[in-house]
């Protein structure tokens, strides 16, 4: 099963990178977790030369747009992690601190093998909300805006904006107005 994350790793410079990942999970103990970032991913590149990172499980979906935007209008209070090299995300309902064990290359993509080495409980879990799930799909669409035909996402991103704008509160709205402004200027370009 993916699950979408956002993961935290240690720049080269000792920043944070904050990024939007999907995860592979077998069963909901978290152990142990595969990762398929680009390998030209700053995610991937950091995990390569710092060996460890922090993945968090949120349902915050403005976490997400600012992620693949950009744009940060809030960037996430955080706090050392405790075994990796990197900060942790304190609004997080769960973290999960980890090293990867094996990577493999093929293609332009990466399969990093991760197991968790710390675990974290964050913000209780605030339920299911549709229009959180609308705006990381369409997180997920703009993040592959470069080889999807831009008619198809366009499609797909008129389905969801109705969703978003009938069920979602104010940082659905704010992610969304991200997102949407993210896809003009990559329109541009």
């Amino acid at each position: 099963m993916i699950i979408e994350t956002i993961i935290s790793t240690r720049n080269a410079d000792g920043s944070d990178n904050i990024a939007p990942m999907g995860a592979i999970v077998d069963g909901e103990d978290w152990t142990e977790f595969e990762l398929r970032p680009f390998v030209s991913a700053q995610t991937f590149q950091n995990l390569q030369r710092e060996e460890s990172g922090v993945l968090h499980l949120t349902d915050d979906a403005l976490l997400f747009a600012q992620a693949i935007a950009g744009h940060w209008t809030d960037w996430p209070v955080l706090v050392p992690a405790d075994l990796a090299g990197c900060g942790r995300i304190v609004a997080a309902a769960r973290a999960f601190e980890f090293r990867p064990v094996s990577c493999l290359v093929n293609h332009g993509r990466a399969t990093l093998h991760c197991r968790t080495v710390a675990g974290h409980l964050g913000l209780p879990f605030r339920g299911i909300n549709r229009a959180c799930n609308a705006v990381i799909e369409a997180a997920v669409l703009i993040s592959r805006a470069a080889f999807l035909p831009a008619e198809s996402i366009r499609q797909q991103l008129d389905g969801l904006r109705a969703i978003v704008e009938r069920t979602g509160g104010p940082r659905e709205l704010a992610a969304w107005e991200l997102l949407t402004a993210k896809l003009a200027e990559l329109a541009k370009s």
